[in-house]
């Protein structure tokens, strides 16, 4: 993607997590950036193209950043889905739009794609990890060693709602739980049927 188109998704992203879609303009983008609002219509045709190719942008990035978690060749798998849980954990701070959007509690309306490509990560983030796998997760065929990666994906995704309550509250005991959660998953996951 070029340098510009880049520029304008990771700025229309910081405004959009900070004030959501519905508050957020084209012209307060443009003067983040110091550019005028047609350099943005050069790239995108309207806002909204422009917040879905953000979504998009953001997961791809976040994607990849599992991708690397599970290509790290010095990791046996137990730590990379250690790892990997993680860092979901982390999703608030490290992708706070696809947190927001995985969330729904936001005032804005979802819109009919966001479901699309909301589901279409989850099935790829299903897939990524599949590819990975090295058939420790289930000896007792392909179909129940699926079964178990897509229930790691959304029970992690749990993990982080879990996290995000837990810090509203004020939870001291966060850090146990955390590690405790972490632990449990990967025990249930990787031990071989």
């Amino acid at each position: 993607m070029k340098t510009r188109k880049i520029e304008i998704i990771k700025t229309a992203e910081k405004r959009i997590t900070r004030h959501g879609i519905h508050k957020t303009t084209l012209e307060e983008i443009a003067r983040d950036l110091r550019i005028g609002k047609a350099t943005i219509y050069h790239y995108f045709n309207s806002k909204e193209e422009l917040y879905r190719s953000t979504i998009e942008w953001v997961i791809e990035e976040y994607l990849n950043s599992i991708k690397i978690i599970f290509e790290n060749e010095n990791n046996n798998q137990e730590i990379k889905f250690h790892e990997y849980l993680t860092h979901k954990l982390m999703m608030q701070e490290k992708f706070p739009l696809l947190y927001i959007l995985l969330d729904g509690n936001t005032s804005d309306s979802i819109f009919e794609w966001e479901k699309l490509l909301i589901k279409k990560m989850l099935t790829e983030e299903v897939e990524l990890i599949k590819l990975f796998d090295n058939s420790r997760l289930g000896k007792n065929g392909e179909a129940k060693k699926n079964k178990k990666i897509e229930m790691l994906v959304h029970l992690s995704n749990g993990l982080i709602f879990s996290n995000s309550i837990s810090k509203k509250i004020e939870s001291e005991s966060i850090i146990e739980l955390q590690a405790l959660s972490i632990n449990t998953l990967c025990k249930i996951f990787m031990d071989e049927d």
